[in-house]
């Protein structure tokens, strides 16, 4: 039997080369950074291990649940006395519950019957693909999904919509579920729902069942935080307008029939934690099974969403969102997405003042910044080449060269990582400096430290009397937060390459120089001022 030591041991080997989303230097796809109490409270569900299909089960994660479904169910603007919903498997876990519900209401009983009849979902070009993983495994199929056009800025034709519905129920199938994307990642479309909803009102009185809406709003959500003017005064105008237009579309969430939530993307909180909320509660009733199907579960009354969930086991998703919900409030969330919202508008705007640099996504209102490097310029004669690119008006050649280019910069970013793992400071007779960037120099301190560091050094006098001692020094964690304990090497590959730069530089000027690694950390680090560990003092001065 091995030791506890040696299995952890080999488990965070596991991690060598793991990037860390929640690093403050580290943004992938929409993955902030998880809260420090969400994860505390991710702990504690998984200490306690409690099973949220029935409170006799789980009697924390059962109140966590119902808390936190109200105060979601307030915040879309739901009866919280009729509303109701469970915390899932993502948004895919979302999408398919509302899948299975518009199937139960166009083709009543079919949980009991099966499918008799062909159904339809509807969603637009730009929607999620978990949308087909739905079709699939609710046995709807993906040919029975209709893929209706989006306008110029990603959201839904309504038109267009209706004419796929009209057919639809000609042609004597029936429309399951509308999916209406709320917030895409890229563009950031935002469906027309109170439009959609109005045209399935509309068709469904000439039906004999009714037709179920969803909104997928995992990641727009938090939008619905936002409570004036005030809190964007500080954005650009022309975000500010965007902004305030988003959250003026957000905001016809409550027509939907449920939504979808994600808490582990713009909810600050570890993976897997969303909520699936619908309008009327009864519309999860509708996948009830029978209790005497479940013969040792459910007895008696209480808590018992087991009795319809797809999930015969589910840990407690809740807790992680409901300490962030009770934590940050309305004020927090909206302070977190001021903060994104400005950041990207920054790099937004770098980008644009860069000259190879072409940016995608200009108008994008919410997190996520696409670019497109060129190598020489990202200007034709007129406008810009990734315009030109998209039209086709480059050759095919031209595009799949500039592809090659940009995955190349990925690769990389990949093995590199994004990291700085040394610093260097220049110690003369009066200021010292820092390397801040391959060619810029930062003044840090005005005092000659040549003889301290010489002391430090074992007294040895080259450091003293050298025109200028290179210090180079590192910061471990910026590389073995990516590559775990093998990242040590890489730094000290990175300063052996550093200092060979330095003495073929300094024979090439004639002078002379040599590494010295004797000397005592703690002392130059005193003496430096510095948090980063010493490695290397280079003495730079006449030649032999």
């Amino acid at each position: 039997m091995s030791s506890e030591d040696d299995v952890i041991e080999s488990v965070v080997k596991l991690y060598d080369g793991v990037g860390l989303w929640g690093h403050p230097q580290i943004q992938v796809n929409v993955v902030p950074p998880p809260t420090a109490i969400s994860i505390a409270a991710a702990a504690l569900a998984a200490r306690y291990n409690e099973n949220s299909i029935w409170d006799r089960y789980g009697m924390s994660a059962a109140q966590s649940e119902v808390i936190a479904i109200g105060m979601l169910a307030d915040l879309i603007g739901f009866d919280k006395t009729k509303a109701g919903g469970i915390f899932t498997f993502g948004g895919t876990g979302c999408n398919l519950y509302a899948a299975r519900i518009g199937i139960e209401k166009s083709d009543p009983d079919a949980k009991h019957t099966g499918i008799r009849d062909r159904i339809h979902f509807f969603c637009s070009d730009v929607s999620h693909y978990s949308i087909k993983s739905s079709a699939i495994w609710t046995g709807v199929g993906l040919n029975n999904i209709k893929i209706i056009p989006s306008d110029d800025d990603n959201s839904m034709d309504v038109a267009e919509l209706k004419t796929a519905m009209d057919e639809t129920v000609s042609s004597g199938a029936r429309i399951g579920t509308i999916f209406a994307t709320m917030g895409t990642t890229d563009a950031f479309g935002i469906d027309p729902l109170k439009e959609i909803v109005k045209l399935r009102d509309k068709i469904q009185k000439t039906v004999q069942y009714k037709i179920n809406v969803h909104a997928d709003a995992v990641i727009g959500w938090p939008f619905l935080t936002f409570r004036g003017d005030k809190s964007v005064r500080h954005l650009s105008p022309p975000l500010q307008k965007e902004v305030l237009s988003t959250v003026s579309k957000i905001s016809e969430l409550p027509y939907a029939d449920s939504v979808g939530i994600d808490f582990h993307k713009t909810g600050w909180s570890p993976y897997l934690c969303s909520a699936f909320v619908v309008k009327d509660k009864n519309d999860l009733f509708m996948l009830q099974k029978l209790k005497k199907e479940m013969p040792y579960l459910y007895h008696k009354s209480g808590y018992q969403p087991g009795t319809f969930t797809l999930e015969s086991s589910r840990p407690n998703y809740a807790q992680k969102a409901l300490v962030n919900m009770m934590l940050m409030e309305k004020e927090g969330y909206e302070t977190l997405i001021v903060h994104l919202l400005t950041i990207a508008d920054y790099l937004r705007e770098k980008i644009v003042e860069n000259d190879h640099i072409a940016l995608l996504n200009r108008h994008n209102t919410a997190f996520v910044t696409d670019f497109r490097i060129y190598p020489k310029t990202k200007y034709a004669d007129e406008g810009l080449l990734f315009e030109k690119e998209l039209h086709d008006i480059t050759s095919e050649e031209f595009t799949e060269q500039i592809n090659r280019y940009n995955q190349r910069i990925a690769e990389h970013m990949n093995i590199v990582g994004t990291f700085r793992v040394r610093k260097l400071y220049l110690v003369i007779p009066e200021p010292l400096f820092e390397e801040i960037k391959n060619s810029e120099l930062l003044k840090v301190g005005d005092t000659d430290l040549r003889s301290e560091l010489a002391d430090a050094a074992l007294g040895q006098e080259m450091v003293t009397e050298a025109a200028m001692d290179i210090v180079f020094t590192a910061e471990y964690q910026r590389t073995t937060v990516k590559y775990g304990e093998r990242g040590i090497r890489y730094v000290h590959a990175e300063a052996g390459c550093a200092t060979q730069n330095v003495y073929l530089q300094a024979t090439s000027l004639g002078l002379g120089t040599v590494v010295i690694g004797a000397f005592y950390d703690d002392q130059v680090e005193e003496i430096m001022n510095i948090e980063e560990e010493p490695l290397y003092i280079m003495p730079i001065g006449g030649g032999a």
